[in-house]
C-alpha cells in the first residue's frame, strides 16, 4: 500500500515536471516566431503539437531547400545603407546555411562570390584581387 502511494506521488511529480517543461518549450518556440505567425499558432496547447504544426507548414524538401539557398546566395545584393561587415556576415550566414543543407562549394568560388557582391566603392579591391588570383594561377 505504501509502495503504491509512493509510486503515485512520484508519477504526479514527473507529470508536473513534464508539464512545466512543455510550457517552457512551447513558450520558447512561440517567442521565436514573427508576430503574425505567433498569432496563427498561439492557441496550440503543447510544444509537440506546435512543433509538428510548424514543421508541416514550413518544412521545405531538401532539394528545394538547396535550390532556394543557392538562389538566395546568387541573388544577394549589397547596399550602401548597411556596413560592409554586416553584409559580409549575412553572406557568411547564407554560406553556412548552404553547408548545413549539404551544398559543398569550392572555397575559391565562395571567395569570388563574396568579392563580386562588394559595393561599387570597392572596385579597386575587386580588380586587385582578380590580378592576384591570375598571378597565383
Amino acid at each position: 500500500m505504501i509502495w503504491n502511494q509512493y509510486r503515485k506521488k512520484e508519477l504526479k511529480e514527473k507529470q508536473k515536471k513534464c508539464k512545466e517543461e512543455d510550457y517552457l518549450c512551447r513558450g520558447h518556440i512561440l517567442n521565436a516566431l514573427e508576430y503574425t505567425v505567433y498569432n496563427a499558432y498561439r492557441n496550440i496547447s503543447t510544444a509537440k503539437e506546435l512543433w509538428i504544426a510548424l514543421d508541416n507548414k514550413y518544412h521545405i524538401k531538401e532539394a528545394s531547400n538547396q535550390k532556394f539557398l543557392i538562389d538566395n546566395s546568387m541573388d544577394y545584393k549589397t547596399s550602401k545603407s548597411n556596413s560592409v561587415m554586416t553584409q559580409v556576415h549575412e553572406l557568411l550566414n547564407i554560406i553556412s546555411d548552404l553547408k548545413v543543407a549539404g551544398v559543398n562549394l569550392d572555397e575559391s568560388f565562395l571567395v569570388g562570390v563574396i568579392i563580386s557582391k562588394l559595393p561599387s566603392s570597392w572596385n579597386g579591391y575587386k580588380k586587385n584581387s582578380n590580378m592576384m588570383k591570375r598571378s597565383i594561377l
